[in-house]
């Protein structure tokens, strides 16, 4: 499914969709300097609204969050809490614990056209709930994502 509308964590406001997403992560560790340890990943994503076809490619980390205060754990963490009271991430998300979650600069195609480059995303595996499956943020952190809908792309 894909939220819509202004409010990018509104699961009220869904849509489906059909689409796949395939990710590879390799956490090298995390020691004191992002040169010494900069993490792996791979994320591939195809998916299909109503309206148009969106390829996410994402294989850059994310060694600094946008923000400037949240951790990346230099692109890639494995069960580590998050968002809720956690004052880890977003607030408008339960507290979670993902199996995987990575943060990366991703390359947003629409109907096979590049509209963004760079862009912020952030993908969390989950095994159990709240959120059990895979959920992709790209351009959610006050970033807006052009060419699309609501400013954003969020899937589960």
């Amino acid at each position: 499914m894909i939220v819509t509308g202004p409010d990018p964590y509104n699961f009220e406001k869904t849509k489906p969709i059909n689409g796949t997403i395939s990710i590879k992560v390799n956490d090298k560790g995390d020691r004191g300097s992002s040169l010494q340890n900069i993490d792996e990943l791979t994320v591939e994503a195809k998916f299909s609204t109503d309206k148009s076809g969106y390829e996410v490619i994402i294989t850059e980390p994310m060694v600094n969050h946008i923000n400037g205060r949240d951790p990346t754990w230099f692109g890639v963490v494995y069960n580590q809490p998050m968002h809720g009271d956690t004052k880890t991430g977003t607030s408008h998300l339960p507290e979670m614990e993902p199996d995987i979650a990575l943060w990366g600069w991703a390359d947003v195609y629409k109907d096979g056209k590049l509209i963004e480059s760079r862009a912020p995303a952030h993908v969390k595996v989950m095994e159990k709930m709240p959120l059990k499956g895979v959920t992709m943020q790209v351009g959610v952190e006050n970033q807006s994502l052009s060419n699309t809908t609501d400013g954003y792309l969020h899937i589960h």
